[in-house]
């Protein structure tokens, strides 16, 4: 004998259930977050999406290149891609780290930074996006935990669009 149930009455026996589960002594185990370290130019691909990579900008000047796609499927696994990078060692010498777009004639890259305001009022300018490009500035007064995250809104054959959201510190 068969009986069809509803789904509102299937979820209301799920929710009805009583369960405790007791983890004492129990390791959880499982992925954590992906993370990667950079300290020189490196160009990102599809599957560095979801990383938190931390930025060493004492190791010199360097080129953060996003990925592009020059395919429908690559475009196909490009849409949602994210990735974020949090400053961890300044530079000793005024010297920049950039995140660029993977191709600089079609692909796009805009965003804001919200700065917290230093005790005399002036607002951080070591982290900027402007022309497509992202910078932590040494000029501009970059400091460990500057950060940025990239999304890809959108990608096709022949272009993809990046938004990005940062913090910088003062």
């Amino acid at each position: 004998m068969s009986r069809r149930m509803g789904l509102g009455y299937v979820e209301t026996l799920i929710e009805n259930l009583k369960r405790e589960l007791t983890l004492t002594g129990t390791t959880l185990t499982g992925k954590l977050m992906k993370t990667g370290a950079i300290s020189a130019a490196k160009g990102l691909v599809a599957a560095d999406s979801g990383t938190i990579f931390t930025v060493d900008a004492d190791a010199g000047a360097y080129e953060i290149s996003l990925p592009t796609a020059t395919t429908a499927a690559g475009a196909a696994q490009l849409a949602g891609w994210h990735a974020t990078f949090v400053l961890v060692d300044v530079a000793s010498t005024n010297v920049d780290v950039t995140i660029v777009r993977g191709d600089a004639s079609n692909d796009s890259l805009v965003g804001n930074i919200s700065a917290e305001t230093a005790n005399d009022g002036a607002a951080g300018a070591g982290l900027t996006i402007g022309s497509h490009v992202i910078t932590f500035a040494a000029d501009g007064g970059d400091a460990v935990g500057d950060m940025v995250e990239v999304i890809c809104m959108t990608a096709s054959a022949t272009e993809c669009s990046f938004v990005a959201r940062g913090h910088c510190a003062t």
